[in-house]
């Protein structure tokens, strides 16, 4: 879930995913090749959520998904005593990305619920360094 507040210019991103750790399916081909049985694979993607700022503002933002994969030393040993690991980027899906321009700045987020693009338009002064540090000090207090 991503929000932003179009007068203020604030941006709220929501990275729960549930569950966020899930078993990987199975690569093709696996038992292939080979006199023996195949080694054993524990594979599970794992979730985060990649936030890119510049200058204290979101630009852009994405879920990814990432594999690791993990040999066991034996077939009959549990995931806690695994061989070697290897992690690669299974999926990427953009939820927000933002553009400044002269009058402000445009934000496209990714609205899940209703599977489409919104477009925000922020006006400049909500994104201004002095907006920004007069909604932190409200913050603190």
């Amino acid at each position: 879930m991503a929000h932003v507040d179009a007068a203020t210019g604030c941006v709220t991103l929501n990275a729960a995913v549930v569950p966020r750790v899930r078993r990987a399916p199975a690569p093709a081909g696996l038992a292939a090749g080979g006199g023996g049985p195949p080694p054993q694979r524990h594979a599970t993607d794992r979730h985060f959520l990649l936030v890119e700022l510049e200058g204290g503002l979101v630009v852009h933002a994405q879920h990814a998904w990432v594999r690791v994969a993990a040999e066991a030393l034996s077939p009959a040993d549990s995931e806690e005593a695994l061989g070697v690991c290897e992690c690669s980027l299974a999926r990427q899906v953009d939820v927000l990305t933002a553009q400044s321009g002269e009058r402000g700045r445009n934000v496209r987020l990714w609205d899940a619920q209703h599977e489409r693009w919104v477009e925000v338009f922020v006006p400049r002064a909500a994104t201004s360094a002095a907006a920004a540090q007069e909604e932190l000090a409200a913050m603190q207090l």
